[in-house]
């Protein structure tokens, strides 16, 4: 098709003309990464390219010895590499996380990275592209996924009434985004709670009040920390959550689109909030947009493919 000027690598996906990569999962001399979540980097690039939300979770990140090259360039400001215009969208996800919109000879593409078109209290709100994109490149995380996700505001309250009197719980949650976006509808929601949470996490809340996002109270755990009348909420990565979680001392639950609860290893809840699209919202998403072909990555596609063709979308791939 014409826009066989994107492809496929073992690196990530090349754009041709420019010489430059998207969201590259190995080192490659320059790339543009769409957010700062480690399966959309490569710490050893020598240069990286996004915006300022996503060079400055970054450099939280990665370790100074390691450091790239960093280019900052803020949404909706063009920059051009080999005859391509690439332009940075906000996408929704987490703070900076972008879609980087190109045109090339004539022809309009979208590479959405992760995005979340859902209202968001800790990212910038998802922009659409303005006029026809001939090709949309997304994630489709949840395509293969019926579960439908109500809101986070939703699902946190169902979840609090589930939680025995008197036994903490437990969250399991990725160290950058997921934790922020709990703890902001934790105390949205009742400011009494007490929120406990891992340096790994912690570590991230200067970045975010940086950027204008403010995630809201926490203090660390196993530390002197002020009484509260409502529950006490610890939030762990994925580790150590485990870890907790088989102790049988806490309510634990995890916090994903994906169900991973596992009573024998202590983890008897599940709440159904993502920072991804699930199959319905994605869906409407690729209605709006309307786009000449699709070409869907980062997940179980097949479902995405036989719905495109049933909507006489073609395929990219």
């Amino acid at each position: 098709m014409a826009t066989d000027w994107i492809q496929a690598k073992p690196e990530g996906l090349l754009v041709v003309p420019a010489g430059i990569y998207l969201d590259p999962s190995k080192p490659v001399q320059q790339a543009i990464v769409s957010h700062a979540h480690g399966d959309h980097f490569h710490p050893g690039c020598k240069e990286i390219i996004g915006t300022p939300g996503t060079i400055a979770l970054l450099k939280t990140r990665i370790h100074q010895g390691k450091s790239p090259i960093f280019k900052t360039l803020p949404y909706r400001t063009e920059f051009t590499f080999g005859g391509v215009t690439f332009t940075f969208l906000p996408a929704g996800h987490i703070p900076g996380s972008a879609m980087i919109y190109m045109t090339w000879q004539g022809m309009r593409v979208l590479y959405t990275g992760d995005f979340n078109p859902q209202p968001h209290p800790m990212a910038e709100p998802l922009e659409y592209p303005e006029g026809h994109i001939d090709l949309l490149i997304t994630e489709s995380t949840f395509s293969g996924k019926t579960f439908t996700q109500l809101s986070p505001e939703e699902e946190w309250k169902s979840f609090r009434e589930r939680i025995p009197q008197g036994m903490p719980a437990l969250l399991g949650v990725y160290a950058l985004g997921k934790a922020q976006r709990m703890i902001r509808t934790i105390l949205d929601h009742d400011l009494q709670d007490l929120i406990l949470v891992h340096p790994f996490i912690q570590q991230y809340h200067e970045v975010y009040q940086s950027l204008g996002f403010q995630p809201g109270e926490v203090y660390p755990y196993r530390k002197k920390r002020p009484e509260r009348k409502g529950h006490t909420i610890v939030l762990m990565p994925p580790t150590f959550f485990r870890r907790m979680a088989q102790s049988g001392k806490y309510h634990a639950a995890f916090v994903s689109g994906w169900d991973k609860r596992n009573k024998q290893a202590g983890i008897v809840d599940w709440l159904k909030i993502s920072d991804h699209p699930d199959r319905q919202q994605l869906c409407a998403f690729i209605e709006k947009i309307n786009p000449g072909h699709l070409w869907p990555i980062h997940g179980d596609f097949s479902p995405l493919e036989a719905w495109a063709k049933e909507k006489g979308i073609g395929l990219a791939t």
